[in-house]
């Protein structure tokens, strides 16, 4: 009965980081837009998420803002 009260404490005070849901981001051009589709799986969609678009050059931020209630962003593509 020691043995497992002591294993059950170990138990208890050992702990590993938790793991996140992962986002799946997709982007494509439609007409003179860019769209961002973001999800955590094909039915569950990212609801008001941030989106930071930046220069792949200089990580500059050209734009800032936030999923609709299906997931997507949309934006004109930047010069």
């Amino acid at each position: 009965m020691r043995a497992f009260f002591l294993l059950l404490v170990f138990a208890l005070l050992v702990h590993s980081p938790a793991l996140a849901h992962r986002v799946n981001v997709f982007a494509y051009v439609e007409a003179d837009e860019i769209v961002v589709e973001c999800s955590y799986s094909k039915s569950k969609r990212v609801n008001h998420g941030a989106v930071e678009v930046q220069a792949a050059s200089s990580g500059e931020i050209l734009l800032q803002g936030t999923t609709d209630e299906t997931g997507l962003f949309r934006f004109p593509i930047p010069k």
